[in-house]
């Protein structure tokens, strides 16, 4: 009877992530040095950019100048290096400001496309590629993606196989911040929204799917909280989302949030896409799995620095 609800509320529109929306963003990340010396602490925040369906309103306002922005190789995706030279328990805030129209998605391909219909471009490689959260080349992903798949050579029905599978048999829990590889999807009880999109992910590019990790926040709700899903490259270099955690969670009537394959609410905002990635910041290289949460380091070893921070849409 809830989901029913929910539904009728949606048709007749109540559902705000269901029409266009304008965010106004503040991120903002509070440090101290616990130190009674001097101490340098490095801070790396994702900038927001355009994509489908997210359009970035105004220039990121800066209450403190970054050292430098960066554009990370892999995939793209932009940030800020702050070098911030702390006095003996000195306190600084570092917070980003911009305004952003989200448009909800409903993507589904024009025509049907086999596997047959990819071009073994670069696009496509990037996104095949395995890493230290994906894996496709694993054995068991492999014979697990061959299980789902069975016969069918249709891309869309393919997908439709693989979320139907991570929905079902994956359970929600255990959020942590960072992502849950594939591999912790399939072994551990229970994994957040990043299991859930590892393995989506994974099984696709066993599959032969160009797909990815994309990772932001929620917004429109009193409490924005870390999200991720994924986006499988279509042969005709269009992106067709799915959240499975959310489509579970949804179905559960745990939560009133919009996501399923090829459709995801305007409820959202995307801060990076791809995962494991390395950030330059200057004469340092740092390794992490997205652009979402703040990357902070000290110089004296982050036991010696205490930090928070707060993303509001």
């Amino acid at each position: 009877m809830r989901r029913i609800f929910l539904k009728i509320k949606e048709k007749l529109g109540a559902a705000f992530y269901l029409k266009p929306q304008k965010y106004a963003v503040s991120y903002a990340v509070k440090l101290k040095n616990l130190l009674n010396a001097p101490n340098e602490i490095i801070l790396i925040l994702p900038t927001p950019e355009n994509l489908s369906g997210q359009e970035i309103l105004s220039v990121p306002e800066l209450n403190l100048k970054p050292d430098m922005a960066g554009k990370e190789k892999k995939y793209g995706n932009n940030y800020a290096v702050w070098k911030l030279a702390m006095k003996a328990g000195e306190e600084k805030e570092v917070k980003i400001d911009f305004s952003v129209r989200v448009r909800p998605l409903t993507a589904e391909p024009k025509k049907r496309f086999s596997i047959n219909d990819y071009a073994g471009d670069e696009i496509y490689k990037l996104y095949t590629r395995s890493n230290s959260l994906i894996h496709p080349e694993n054995e068991k992903i492999k014979i697990l993606a061959k299980k789902i798949r069975g016969t069918q050579d249709d891309v869309r029905e393919i997908l439709a196989a693989i979320n139907a599978y991570v929905v079902s048999n994956l359970k929600y829990g255990a959020p942590i911040e960072g992502l849950y590889s594939d591999i912790d999807a399939l072994e551990k009880d229970e994994v957040d929204c990043g299991g859930f999109a590892s393995l989506y992910a994974s099984l696709a590019i066993a599959s032969g799917i160009p797909s990815r990790i994309v990772s932001g926040f929620w917004a429109g709700y009193e409490n924005n909280t870390m999200h991720a899903w994924a986006e499988s490259l279509m042969p005709d270099k269009t992106w067709l989302p799915a959240d499975p955690a959310t489509e579970q969670l949804r179905n559960l009537g745990r939560t009133k949030k919009l996501g399923r394959l090829g459709e995801t609410g305007s409820d959202r905002i995307i801060l990076s896409k791809g995962c494991d990635l390395e950030l330059s910041a200057g004469d340092d290289m740092i390794k992490t799995e997205i652009l979402q949460n703040p990357i902070v380091s000290a110089e004296k070893g982050n036991e010696s620095i205490k930090f928070s921070w707060e993303f509001k849409a």
